[in-house]
């Protein structure tokens, strides 16, 4: 019996339209010895038959249901568990309604084994749109560790969720994925490894993966908007306290957390269309981490006091 060298991990909610074609995505890879988790996270549209129906003779995968093991809900607590499930040494993640090119996992584990050594392998991943037409590609304009902090923070994102392939000894010891985060989940993955210095490997082959990007809906607009906080709270102190940064660098995070959480307040008061007492609580606690003067924050908690939708 082979040993599985790499993993995949997909958490499952509510993807009925594109799970099929992920599926067989992964079904299709040139690689034989590989092994996929897929983490239902009570899906109610159907798209948990459509995989069950998909991987029934399939073993190579595996269906678990997330609140036999977790009662937390979210992407992140999927792909926590789906990590406490594998054996193999590198995992990838990928999401339920993105896909492969048929070669993507022989491709990349062929490139792992002529360079070894590294915590992250950094692969191109394409956007598409509804249509499935190519509308661009991530890109890591600058490798060096303190301008992607600098770009992390800034939302200039270099690489997707699929673009990666984690030292699974590596993912483990930074704690895994943030299960306090509903969105910007990879963003905080990737500054929290970044803090860390990995050792990171950017390989130049062929596009071989698919990101189907879609509009956010409100829901997703809102958990950003607490993201966005959250980022600001649990990084800023860090990122201005880390040998990672010199000084230069740091006066460019702190300008960019100042700036981002300045957007935040104003897209929140001109562009929301309810009141939301929870985001307001964390603001307040964000200024507290920036360490905002006390009269700037009670003037704050006074706006929110007097806003109405």
């Amino acid at each position: 019996m082979q040993t599985i060298e790499i993993s995949i991990v997909i958490p499952l909610y509510n993807n009925r339209k594109y799970v099929e074609k992920t599926i067989e995505s992964i079904q299709q890879q040139t690689l034989v010895c590989w092994h996929c988790f897929i983490i239902d996270d009570g899906s109610t549209d159907g798209g948990r038959q459509i995989v069950e129906d998909k991987i029934q003779d399939d073993l190579r995968f595996s269906l678990f249901k997330r609140e036999e093991y977790s009662s937390h809900k979210g992407a992140n607590v999927c792909r926590n568990l789906g990590l406490s499930f594998l054996k193999s040494a590198y995992v990838m993640f990928v999401d339920a309604d993105d896909y492969l090119s048929n070669n993507c996992l022989q491709n990349r584990l062929a490139y792992i084994k002529e360079y070894g050594g590294f915590d992250l392998y950094i692969f191109k991943t394409a956007f598409i749109d509804t249509e499935e037409r190519i509308r661009g590609e991530f890109k890591v304009l600058d490798q060096d560790i303190q301008r992607l902090i600098v770009n992390l923070v800034k939302h200039k994102i270099p690489w997707h969720t699929m673009s990666g392939v984690w030292r699974v000894g590596f993912l483990k010891a930074i704690g895994g994925w943030n299960e306090q985060y509903e969105r910007l989940q990879d963003v905080e993955l990737n500054l929290r490894a970044l803090l860390n210095n990995p050792k990171i490997k950017y390989a130049h082959l062929s596009i071989d993966s698919f990101y189907r990007y879609d509009n956010l809906t409100i829901e997703k607009q809102k958990a950003a908007r607490m993201g966005f906080c959250r980022l600001t709270k649990d990084y800023y102190k860090q990122f201005l306290s880390s040998a990672i940064l010199n000084k230069h660098n740091k006066s460019k995070v702190n300008s960019e957390f100042q700036k981002l959480i300045e957007r935040q307040l104003v897209h929140y008061l001109y562009n929301e269309t309810e009141k939301d007492p929870k985001w307001e609580s964390l603001y307040l606690d964000t200024l507290c981490a920036l360490e905002v003067s006390k009269s700037d924050i009670e003037s704050v908690n006074k706006i929110f006091d007097k806003f109405q939708l």
